[in-house]
């Protein structure tokens, strides 16, 4: 993989699990402040683009599951493939700290 596409990819992968987590967190949040406020223009906005944020990370998410099961796969790394299924928006920024970005590296040997 060349160099900004990975740094890309590491990026999207920070950045989707870190969506779908705060988007979760800013859920939560309004169901127990929403009570006390009003709906105004303001709160729908604010749910608006709460939703915006978790649909692009949800959908980041999942392509970049396929992505990178396509590449455990190749590499026949069945674990990690399963891991990517189950938990994946926990496993993406680990499985590409592992194996994408040190992917084209030369190995050191001792």
């Amino acid at each position: 993989m060349k160099f900004m596409k990975r740094i890309i990819s590491g990026i999207l992968s920070i950045g989707s699990s870190l969506g779908v987590m705060g988007s979760m967190i800013s859920a939560l949040w309004l169901e127990s402040e929403g009570a006390a406020m009003e709906e105004t223009a303001g709160m729908i906005a604010l749910v608006v683009v709460i939703l915006g944020i978790a649909l692009i990370s949800v959908v980041t998410t999942l392509v970049l599951m396929v992505v990178y099961m396509i590449h455990a796969a190749k590499n026949k790394r069945d674990g990690w493939a399963v891991s990517l299924c189950v938990f994946n928006i926990f496993v993406i920024p680990f499985y590409w700290y592992r194996y994408i970005r040190s992917e084209d590296r030369p190995r050191q040997t001792n």
